[in-house]
């Protein structure tokens, strides 16, 4: 009888050491799918803030002369060249 329970509680230990391995490295591969994503998306919103500031800067009146200046040959955009593109 005694080695029954015994064996029980010892392939209950194995059992519950098992899963705590299991869910340690789960969990680890989890960090570092998540800093591989927060990694990603503050690169992201760096590129966005820089493509804002690129904007800021080619839509300044003073950028537009320059550009008209250098590029005399330059027209005003019309409506059947504008594209909608949509988001995913």
């Amino acid at each position: 009888m005694n080695n029954r329970i015994f064996f029980t509680l010892l392939v209950v230990l194995f059992g519950t050491i098992y899963g705590m391995f299991t869910i340690k490295y789960s969990s680890r591969a989890k960090l570092k799918e998540l800093e591989k994503i927060e990694k990603m998306i503050s690169q992201e919103e760096k590129r966005i803030a820089l493509l804002q500031v690129d904007l800021e800067h080619v839509t300044r009146p003073e950028t537009i002369r320059k550009m008209l200046y250098l590029l005399p040959h330059l027209q005003p955009i019309k409506p059947n060249q504008v594209v909608v593109v949509e988001e995913k």
